[in-house]
């Protein structure tokens, strides 16, 4: 019996592939199944991989894929289709899981009371940066919860990554994530996320977030910036969620303009339908200060935001 299945996209991934995969191995090798999505790697991952992990792939624990490169969305939608597993998660190939992942997780997973499992994560740079006691929660609350309660506060104060949570299987029947483009994790969980489902919020980290100079979130350009901005007017529903969201984005597309200097047209013309979304008591209530500052003060916040990136260079 499969509990979990765990999807993992490669791409020239030899750098972190070992310790990613050894912070899986390392807790648990029984009841899941890691589905390494090799998405046409030029260096030597695969070769590490089979090297250092063959008898896991002998155990069928570990099954390798190749695709040719199609980016993270493909890969994880490639893995998807092949998982046994109750439930589906994701890490990514510089990203590694904390001790006690799954003496957590397992009982919750055995219990099937819950659509969705989240937990806490880290953001490091080396093994060592992975203080705890800088460890800062997204939420004041933790347990058990019907969506629907409380997805007015998890659109204004959650990151979208897909590996700080844990879906049935069944969640995945009838989305996947967006292909080429970039920034398609937001496009995607939030999707789920408007749906009515149950779940439980563990405030501990399991997740060490790396943060990788060569990855294809820390390098923008203006294809970025424009996938971004394609979504953002994509939004047609003006639920509070989706205006909680929107606000959000709009925040970070500006940011990417002041880094950017370009597409001048499109970051007025997302400005003008800012101005124009409502801003009623729930939405700012809900909204982080800095979210509440910009829809607020939107000038004022345009201005810090360039001596920001000034400083910043």
């Amino acid at each position: 019996m499969i509990l979990l299945s765990i999807v993992v996209p490669a791409f020239n991934a030899s750098e972190y592939i070992s310790t990613c995969l050894n912070s899986v191995f390392q807790q648990v090798d029984q009841c899941i199944e890691v589905i390494l999505v090799d998405d046409g790697s030029t260096d030597n991952t695969l070769e590490i991989v089979f090297s250092e992990f063959s008898s896991h792939i002998e155990s069928s624990s570990l099954i390798i894929i190749r695709q040719a490169n199609g980016g993270p969305g493909a890969a994880r939608n490639r893995g998807i289709d092949l998982c046994r597993g109750r439930y589906i998660t994701f890490l990514d190939s510089d990203d590694l899981l904390l001790e006690g992942y799954f003496m957590e997780v397992m009982p919750l997973l055995l219990s099937e009371p819950y659509d969705i499992i989240e937990h806490g994560f880290i953001r490091f740079s080396s093994k060592k940066e992975l203080i705890y006691k800088y460890y800062k929660p997204l939420y004041n609350y933790s347990g058990s919860y019907d969506l629907k309660d409380i997805r007015n506060k998890v659109f204004a104060k959650t990151v979208w990554y897909p590996s700080i949570r844990i879906f049935k299987n069944s969640i995945w029947h009838s989305i996947r994530f967006t292909e080429g483009v970039f920034y398609e994790d937001p496009m995607t969980i939030n999707r789920i996320f408007l749906e009515d489902y149950t779940i439980y919020y563990c405030a501990k980290p399991f997740l060490g977030y790396r943060i990788n100079p060569k990855s294809i979130t820390s390098t923008h350009s203006s294809s970025h910036m424009m996938d971004l901005a394609n979504f953002y007017f994509s939004l047609k529903d003006n639920c509070i969620p989706l205006i909680i969201f929107k606000i959000r984005l709009a925040r970070s597309i500006l940011y990417f303009y002041h880094e950017l200097g370009t597409n001048d047209h499109i970051m007025s013309s997302i400005l003008l339908n800012v101005r124009d979304l409502p801003r009623n008591i729930k939405i700012l209530y809900n909204l982080k200060s800095v979210d509440l500052f910009f829809i607020l003060f939107t000038r004022i916040y345009i201005l810090l935001d360039k001596v920001r990136l000034t400083f910043r260079k």
